[in-house]
């Protein structure tokens, strides 16, 4: 959240070897777009869930060191 706008999702409390660790992620990343789709709504980050169980390439943009654009590509198998 910046000055009351939601900009996305921070991560936190990320284990070694898992999922989110295994993408990429790191703790205080905050994701803010998962293939294109933007999560400055609550609503969205859940329909996320449902709308990308099937996808096999997943596209994410997020914040790192609250500044710093970054794109990470993952390749589901």
């Amino acid at each position: 959240i910046v000055a009351g706008n939601v900009k996305g999702y921070k991560v936190f409390n990320i284990r070694p070897d898992s999922l989110f660790d295994r993408v990429g992620l790191q703790n205080g990343d905050i994701v803010t777009k998962v293939n294109q789709v933007s999560l400055s709504d609550a609503e969205q980050g859940v329909q996320l869930f449902q709308v990308f169980q099937d996808e096999r390439s997943i596209t994410i943009e997020l914040l790192r060191g609250g500044v710093a654009p970054a794109t990470l590509q993952v390749e589901i198998k």
